[in-house]
């Protein structure tokens, strides 16, 4: 009987966190569909807020929304401090704040990517830019050349 008791109470406990695990799974889909300004609303309700860790994943989250240059690798240190703390409400998020901080990593990697693939795109058009400058500079004496009378090559020959 008291072993069904303390099955009964991990069940418990195992509940609230996927409770609390599909509340914070929620909130995400809320944030994808929020505009910018709703996210900006939303930061500021947020920040102010006690940071238990489940307000800590809420922050994270929203900071993966909203594409300011320093807020992804603000969000993945966040989640990077939960992961490595022992509160129990934190250790219960542990397998979504994995999740995320996985997503976000390969996003940063991403966007590192991205941005130097639009570095190498830049440097290529002003290279064929160049080139392309030069080749006109190279029609352009042609065209020249061209142009010049041909009669004074056949009037040199002549006079030989």
């Amino acid at each position: 009987m008291l072993t069904a008791c303390t099955a009964l109470a991990e069940l418990g406990e195992n509940s609230t966190a996927a409770d609390s695990q599909y509340g914070l799974m929620s909130y995400f889909q809320q944030l994808q569909r929020m505009t910018p300004q709703a996210l900006a609303r939303e930061r500021s309700r947020l920040t102010p807020t006690p940071q238990s860790p489940a307000a800590q994943v809420r922050l994270a989250m929203l900071l993966g929304q909203t594409h300011a240059p320093n807020d992804l690798s603000r969000a993945n240190g966040l989640l990077g401090a939960l992961m490595k703390s022992n509160a129990p409400e934190a250790v219960r998020l542990h397998p979504l704040i994995q999740l995320l901080s996985a997503q976000y990593h390969e996003r940063a990697k991403t966007e590192a990517q991205n941005e130097k693939l639009a570095q190498q795109l830049k440097e290529s058009q002003q290279q064929n830019e160049k080139l392309q400058e030069k080749l006109s500079a190279i029609a352009d004496i042609e065209n020249t050349l061209q142009s010049r009378p041909r009669n004074s090559r056949s009037t040199s020959r002549r006079t030989r």
